[in-house]
This record gives structure tokens, C-alpha cells and sequence, in this order.
């Protein structure tokens, strides 16, 4: 009996190259397609692959015959070795199709400073789900507190990321405190109740934490202390360290942004809202273009953890 030979086609910018694809027939034998694939062409924003390919198995005296074949790109990752879509190469994300939780204020909220948000970004790029629950003016302990809403965050969330911080150090009304504390006196003890809340309603989840961003007028450079005694470079320090006593991996966005709203240049690129190139930038909000840089910084964050 002859071989049977099978394609499919779907004209779709983008490519893959694989280490080893399996499928199943319908008489339950699994079998490796690799040998058999000469193109792969076509990323759904569904995070689904369509392949095109060449068929010549045959099992005893009857021919294998398979039809179009669709992988969730979710199982597939660890066999993947690259993607390249439109001419651009990376790595395709482990949280493509998955349920993503941001928490966080004002630059994650969805409001007018910004067209897309981080998240969109990301979202756009990968094919996740987002449950944005950003909320302007909060914080860890500022109006809104976090810890208040974590209740309020969907229990099916695959990954929580919280980015928070800068209201807690301009409008907070209570003191830093120390690493260790664990009630609401204090900032510290805010921000612990937060993490251990967390961990508590996701104990088998990935939970992520993003330092607040500089201001402009308080950065690494030129730390200033506000009226309750500590500085925005305090508050990304106390975000960190007690993260970590959770385990829960941090991006440092207050000295690895690569924003720069204290220079003149910088903020109106990167924080005027109209993005016209000519309003100056308020020195604290990401707009689309500054978006997009947070976006392409917690992409590769992410994606490693």
C-alpha cells in the first residue's frame, strides 16, 4: 500500500523550530511528527500552532493518516527552541494562555496617561489573560490598601505580580518601620501583611513583586526623605527584602527601569501623557512609550521565573 501524504496551510507571519512534536492516532499509537514536518507557519493569538506536513508512517498494512493539528503552545514550550515572528526572535513565554493577576495603583490601572498599560503590551505579545486590579492611589497602606483587596483577586490566577510603593511614600501616613514588623503601624509591617495574605490565598501559585519606579523628584541619585522619615529608594528596599523573606522573586524597577524622569528629555518621551513630544511629562506616570520599556523589562522578568 502506497504512503499517504497529508498538508494543511495557514498563511500566518511566523515560524517555529522544533525539538520533537508527538501526536496520537486515533488507533492510541503516539508518534513522532518531526521527521515529517516541513513547515510550521502560523501563531494564533489563541496560543495554538497550525503545521503543515508531510505524512509517509505506515503501520502494518494501514496508512496513518492525520488532518490539521493543533498544539496548545502552553504544552509545548519546553520543546520549543525559538520563534520568530515578523523577523523579530525570542523566546515564546511560559505564561501564554495563562491567567495573570496585576495588582498594583495608578500605572497599572487602566486610565488616560496611557493607551496601553504594561500588561497590554504583554498581553498583546503572548496571548495571556489579565485581571488588572490596579487601582489609582493606592498602596501598600495608602488609600485602597492592598491587603484589603487581595479577597477581590480572581482564585484561579496563575500569576500575581504586585507593583506598589510610590503612593505609600507620598501619601502614607505612617512610618517606614523595620523589616520584620508585621501589623499596620508601620510601612514594613503593611507590606509583610500583604506578602503573607498572598501567599495565603495562592499557596501554589507564582507570585511576583515590582519595586515602585523613581519620580522625579525623588530617585537614586537624590533621595528625599519625606515627612514621615524615609525616602522612595527606602521603600523599593523594604519591598525587596521582605519579598524575599516570602521567596517571592523581585524586579527592581526603581534602579533597572531604564526611566529616567528627572531628566527633562526623558520625561517628556517616556511620562507626557498627550505623547505629542512636546507636554512635559509629569515625572511619575508611564506613558505608551514608557509603558512599552516596562513592558519589554517584566516580559524577560516573568518569563525566568
Amino acid at each position: 500500500m502506497g504512503c499517504t501524504a497529508v498538508s494543511t496551510q495557514k498563511t500566518i507571519s511566523a515560524s517555529i523550530q522544533l525539538k520533537e512534536l508527538y501526536a496520537k492516532t486515533s488507533e492510541g499509537v503516539t508518534i513522532n511528527l518531526l521527521p515529517f514536518i516541513y513547515k510550521i507557519d502560523g501563531l494564533s493569538k489563541y496560543g495554538k500552532f497550525n503545521i503543515e506536513y508531510s505524512q509517509d508512517i505506515i503501520r502494518g498494512n494501514s496508512p496513518i493518516t492525520y488532518g490539521e493539528i493543533q498544539v496548545e503552545l502552553n504544552k509545548l514550550h519546553d520543546r520549543i527552541d525559538q520563534i520568530s515572528i515578523s523577523g523579530a526572535t525570542g523566546s515564546i513565554s511560559k505564561w501564554a494562555g495563562k491567567r495573570w493577576c496585576v495588582i498594583g495603583d495608578s500605572i497599572t490601572e487602566k486610565n488616560f496617561r496611557a493607551n496601553k498599560n504594561y500588561h497590554d503590551y504583554i498581553k498583546s505579545s503572548i496571548g495571556c489573560n489579565v485581571y488588572n486590579h490596579g487601582i489609582s492611589g493606592s498602596g501598600y497602606q495608602a488609600s485602597n490598601s492592598i491587603v484589603n483587596r487581595i479577597g477581590n483577586c480572581p482564585s484561579d490566577s496563575e500569576l500575581i505580580t504586585v507593583f506598589a510603593g510610590t503612593n505609600d511614600y507620598n501619601h502614607g501616613t505612617v512610618p517606614l518601620g523595620n523589616v520584620g514588623d508585621k501589623d499596620t503601624t508601620t510601612l514594613c509591617g503593611c507590606i509583610y501583611l500583604t506578602y503573607s495574605r498572598l501567599l495565603e490565598r495562592f499557596p501554589t501559585k507564582t507570585i511576583a513583586v515590582f519595586t515602585t519606579l523613581p519620580r522625579s523628584s525623588c530617585y537614586p541619585l537624590n533621595e528625599v526623605t519625606n515627612d514621615r522619615g524615609y525616602t522612595l529608594g527606602d521603600v523599593a528596599k523594604a519591598t525587596k527584602e521582605i519579598a524575599e523573606l516570602f521567596g517571592f522573586p523581585v524586579l527592581d524597577l526603581y534602579h533597572c527601569s531604564n526611566l529616567h524622569p528627572w531628566i527633562a528629555a526623558n520625561n517628556t518621551y517616556y511620562f507626557a501623557y498627550q505623547n505629542d513630544g512636546l507636554s512635559e511629562g509629569d515625572g511619575l506616570h508611564p506613558n505608551d512609550a514608557g509603558q512599552k520599556v516596562l513592558a519589554d523589562k517584566i516580559l524577560s522578568f516573568i518569563n525566568a521565573l
